[in-house]
C-alpha cells in the first residue's frame, strides 16, 4: 500500500529531454514557464523528473559501439541529472520552496519530498527511463497522478509519423502495456513514448497517466481536473 507523506496533493511530471534539451541548448524560456505555472498551485507538490534530450543522444550515439550498453546508460543517465540541475537552477530563483540537491536515489526523493513542495529528479537507475523513475517516485509519494510531457501530446497506435497512425485519447493500463510490450526494445534511445516497466508499474499502482505536450494550457488544464488535449491511461 502507498503511503502519502502529508496531507498535500502530489503530482509527478515525467518531463522529456526533448522538451528542455535541444539543438540550440538547453530551454531556459521554457523552463521559466515551469516555474510561473508552479507558483500557481502552492497547495500542491511537485516532483519533475527530466529527460537526456538531444544532449544524452549526442553523447549515447557517439559512443555506441565502442562501450558496453550498461555504460551508455550511465551516460544518459548522468546528462538527465545535469538537465534536471539547469531546470532547477532556473526553478529556485522564481519559486519558493525547491529542494536544492537533484536525488540520487529514490530514498532520496522521498526524503527531499517530505521537506520541500519541489523535488527536481533526473536518471536514478541504469536500464531504465526517466518514465520508470517517475512511476516509482509516485509510488514512494504516494501519488496517483503523473503528467508525461513531450513534444506530441498524444499516443499513437504506432510510430505518428508511419502513415495511417491512429490517434489514442484514452487507453487501459493493459493497452498501453500493449503498446509499450510492441515497440519498447530495452536499449538506450530507442524506447516507445512510455517504457515497459513505467507501464506496467503504473498498473500495479493504479497510477493515472496523462499524456500532453509543453503547452503550458494543457498542463494547467490537467493539473486543475479540466479537458485537455492528450491521452489519458487509467
Amino acid at each position: 500500500m502507498r503511503i502519502s507523506i502529508d496531507c498535500m496533493k502530489t503530482i509527478v511530471v515525467s518531463l522529456g529531454g526533448s522538451i528542455l534539451s535541444t539543438e540550440k541548448g538547453f530551454d531556459v524560456d521554457f523552463s521559466k514557464e515551469i516555474a510561473a505555472m508552479l507558483n500557481g498551485y502552492k497547495d500542491t507538490r511537485f516532483i519533475i523528473a527530466t529527460g537526456g534530450g538531444y544532449a544524452a543522444g549526442s553523447y549515447v550515439d557517439s559512443l555506441r559501439g565502442s562501450v558496453d550498453v550498461f555504460s551508455l546508460d550511465e551516460v544518459g543517465m548522468a546528462i538527465t541529472k545535469i538537465n534536471a540541475l539547469a531546470l532547477k537552477v532556473i526553478l529556485e530563483r522564481r519559486v519558493g520552496d525547491v529542494h536544492p540537491i537533484i536525488p540520487d536515489t529514490l530514498g532520496e526523493v522521498r526524503k527531499a519530498a517530505a521537506s520541500h513542495r519541489v523535488v527536481v529528479m533526473g536518471g536514478l537507475l541504469e536500464g531504465v527511463t526517466t518514465d520508470a523513475d517517475a512511476i516509482i517516485a509516485c509510488e514512494a509519494t504516494g501519488s496517483n497522478m503523473l503528467i508525461n510531457i513531450s513534444k506530441t501530446a498524444y499516443v499513437y497506435d504506432k510510430d505518428p509519423k508511419e502513415k495511417g497512425a491512429k490517434r489514442l485519447e484514452r487507453l487501459t493500463h493493459d493497452e498501453m502495456i500493449d503498446l509499450a510490450h510492441r515497440y519498447d526494445q530495452r536499449a538506450p534511445r530507442t524506447h516507445f513514448v512510455f517504457d515497459l516497466v513505467a507501464s506496467k508499474l503504473a498498473k500495479r499502482s493504479n497510477i493515472t497517466v496523462y499524456f500532453t505536450d509543453a503547452n503550458m494550457a494543457n498542463i494547467k488544464a490537467i493539473i486543475e481536473g479540466r479537458k485537455s488535449e492528450g491521452t489519458v491511461v487509467k
